[in-house]
């Protein structure tokens, strides 16, 4: 299992952006929301759980092609940068 780290990095800073434009592209897909940030979605063959906020976004159990086609829309749509790391 991995998890998927989502961030921006360097000099550059998308503040709430970030999260503005991922939620954007996540919101239609969202079957179920905590108020702490986490949601789960489904999209297509697959879902994932998504812990987010304003400074990036954490992405798990994530199953099938189309979430991560969906992910990574949402990574570049707020100019966020992506890391796989594997669980412990």
């Amino acid at each position: 299992m991995f998890d998927v780290f989502f961030q921006t990095l360097g000099s550059g800073d998308s503040g709430s952006f970030g999260e503005e434009a991922m939620r954007k592209v996540l919101d239609p897909h969202v079957v179920l929301e905590d108020p702490g940030g986490f949601l789960q979605i489904q999209v297509g063959d697959g879902a994932a759980d998504v812990y987010i906020r304003n400074d990036g976004m954490l992405a798990n159990h994530v199953s099938g092609e189309d979430p991560w086609d969906l992910l990574v829309q949402g990574a570049a749509a707020g100019g966020w940068v992506i890391m796989p790391a594997k669980a412990v």
